[in-house]
């Protein structure tokens, strides 16, 4: 995903749930929470997990602070150009404004593995839910076995391995929620019925309406956002169902790099990796690059699903690895250079014709060059200095 240093600081987010209870949770209700959830995993709590209120105004005062700290304003403008070169979203977006906005309306509690902290978001639905601490506790008890801020900054390589980090994390805290709450009004257990896992989709239109921002954003905005939950709690639900509660630790010890590997979790447990294509050598003096990356299946998803593509899914399940990079030179803006990779040179035809249509179709875009080398899609678009 281009905007990746913005995973880095919006992690652990959880989205408003429908309220149940009308105060904050006692410690004696916070610690039998935790002990539940260190039955299920098997990781025993190893210290309490301290927990505050903030509102909402106080929320979004919180993420500009992080933002401002944790991303640099170049770095910022780099990926905000990136998106809109790769044609994610539109020439008029604003990346910053847009992503507080979203969080500020969606948020409903984060686990800060800074100062190891649950936060709860004053919540426009109502109070907050014991399922709803169950997801953050459960962060609390990765943090505690496995330094989730570690895993996140040192363990991804790529833009797309950080999204699939990002997905285990948010994937097991989702399941764990489910899973305790299930436990809780004795309706089963998702390790011996995996049919009771919610199935919702990053792509589902309906879980978007009563949110006016996210409903207006960008579907590559909605579907980043929603992406670590959904598909990541189908991911682990695919471990446990493979693997028994040593899942729950696999998949921090030998994560996923790819979000193909969460969306086709066998890919995962069979090891399957992701190639890596050699971008072109362009050579032409001035220009400089403010951005390079990878491009997963879940990038191609999206834009194949932005021009409503009739074999979506199918076509990005071919995907077998990419690579982007953007230029700019101080007369002209800007060159993208591209190469991905495919699982034979059929779909990679496909791709070929899906990606000239996805160019023609974005709000900055230049003159195109693009052609299909065996299983290889490469694309030079430029406007000339």
């Amino acid at each position: 995903m281009p905007f990746a240093p913005l995973h880095l600081v919006f992690l652990f987010l959880l989205f408003l749930l429908p309220a149940s209870g009308a105060d904050l949770p006692s410690q004696q209700e916070i610690q039998k929470i935790f002990s539940d959830l260190g039955e299920i995993t098997r990781f025993t709590p190893r210290k309490p997990a301290p927990l505050e209120k903030m509102t909402r105004k106080e929320f979004r005062s919180y993420l500009d602070e992080r933002l401002k700290k944790a991303v640099k304003p170049k770095d910022l403008e780099a990926d905000e150009l990136t998106m809109k070169w790769l044609g994610l979203v539109p020439g008029d977006f604003n990346l910053r404004e847009t992503t507080v906005d979203l969080l500020t309306e969606q948020a409903a509690a984060f686990y800060d593995y800074r100062k190891k902290k649950l936060v709860f978001v004053e919540n426009p639905l109502g109070e907050f839910s014991p399922t709803l601490l169950a997801h953050e506790l459960a962060h609390a008890l990765a943090d505690q076995h496995f330094r989730i801020g570690r895993f996140m900054d040192q363990g991804a390589r790529t833009d797309d391995s950080l999204l699939a980090h990002q997905a285990v994390i948010e994937g097991q805290a989702s399941w764990l929620m489910n899973e305790w709450e299930l436990r809780k009004d004795q309706r089963g257990s998702l390790l011996t019925n995996g049919d009771l896992l919610p199935q919702w989709s990053s792509f589902q239109d309906s879980s978007y309406s009563s949110f006016p921002v996210l409903q207006k954003a960008p579907l590559y905005m909605k579907v980043s956002l929603l992406f670590p939950y959904w598909e990541g709690s189908r991911f682990q639900q695919a471990v446990l169902a493979k693997k028994g509660v040593e899942g729950f630790r696999e998949v921090f010890t030998k994560p996923p790099s790819t979000t193909q590997q969460i969306l086709h979790p066998e890919a995962y447990l069979e090891g399957r990796k992701a190639d890596t294509p050699e971008l072109p050598k362009v050579k032409k003096k001035g220009w400089k690059s403010i951005s390079r990356g990878t491009l997963g299946e879940l990038d191609h998803l999206v834009i194949f699903r932005m021009q409503e593509h009739p074999e979506a899914e199918e076509l990005a399940s071919a995907w077998r690895g990419a690579a982007y990079e953007v230029k700019r030179h101080q007369k002209a803006c800007c060159m993208l250079i591209y190469r991905s990779r495919w699982k034979d040179e059929s779909s990679a035809e496909k791709a070929l014709s899906a990606w000239k249509k996805h160019s023609a179709l974005k709000s900055l875009r230049g003159t195109l060059e693009v052609r299909q080398e065996g299983r290889d899609v490469i694309a030079i678009e430029s406007i000339h200095e």
